[in-house]
């Protein structure tokens, strides 16, 4: 017997390692009605860069840290960049992956996520560059009711 079966539409990568901050994410999706695979890194015991390949052109990619300490090693960056590079698009997220990733001076960071880190700040939003070609006039709030409150290192 063959069995068809269509991709999730977005891969939850919860790299949190316990945490559950995955609620916020999972519930957003299904208010979109979208399909999603929600995979857990502290009960699979490895990362997503494994199953990355497995998810068709144009899948969306939710990865978060939380408040973890250590962000994304090279192997991972190295994955999300090809990930991009054949038309996937990532929602990165977490605590001081900027910061971790300009310390490491990867190119990740400037290359793929087009961005570089300027230092922390005490502003509640996130704001784009002008002139910028993918985030002249963008503006994120980082805190607000109904979210995780996790945002202590913006």
């Amino acid at each position: 017997m063959d069995i068809s079966v269509s991709p999730a539409r977005v891969l939850i990568a919860d790299n949190d390692y316990g945490a559950e901050y995955e609620g916020y994410f999972t519930s957003a999706v299904d208010t979109a009605g979208w399909s999603y695979y929600h995979h857990d890194v502290y009960e699979c015991g490895e990362s997503v860069v494994y199953i990355l390949d497995e998810f068709p052109f144009g899948t969306v990619l939710i990865w978060f840290t939380g408040t973890q300490e250590e962000t994304l090693t090279q192997e991972e960056q190295d994955s999300l960049a090809a990930f991009l590079d054949r038309g996937g698009r990532l929602f990165l997220t977490g605590q001081n992956i900027a910061e971790d990733l300009s310390d490491q001076g990867s190119v990740f960071l400037t290359e793929w996520l087009h961005t570089h880190y300027g230092g922390n700040t005490t502003k509640k939003y996130a704001q784009g560059f002008p002139d910028d070609p993918v985030f002249d006039g963008f503006l994120l709030r980082t805190e607000g009711s109904g979210g995780a409150d996790d945002q202590y290192s913006r």
